[in-house]
């Protein structure tokens, strides 16, 4: 899971809560780079964040502690929500 820019601390507090744990701070290029110093090459990066932020906004429906609302409205409709400022990404390649 990436940022793509920085998150606010009071806002990744509120992640936390409701079990958002990690995320590093990269861009898409970062990625790639990365991989490429690796050895990697063919490198593929596939941004599975609209499946898994349909997951969270599952969860969101099913959570009725009102102390999470502000940590999903984040979440998922803000300037620091999934497909905005966070993605989950599956980055494939093969060893050179």
């Amino acid at each position: 899971m990436i940022a793509i820019r920085e998150i606010p601390n009071h806002v990744i507090s509120k992640f936390r809560s409701i079990g958002l744990i990690y995320f590093c701070y990269a861009t898409f290029s970062d990625l790639k780079e990365w991989m490429v110093n690796a050895g990697m090459r063919n490198i593929e990066i596939i941004d599975l964040t609209p499946i898994l932020k349909g997951v969270w906004e599952e969860r969101y429906y099913m959570n009725t502690a009102p102390d999470h609302r502000e940590a999903y409205n984040y979440l998922l409709d803000s300037d620091f929500s999934l497909g905005r400022s966070i993605f989950y990404i599956y980055v494939k390649g093969e060893k050179k």
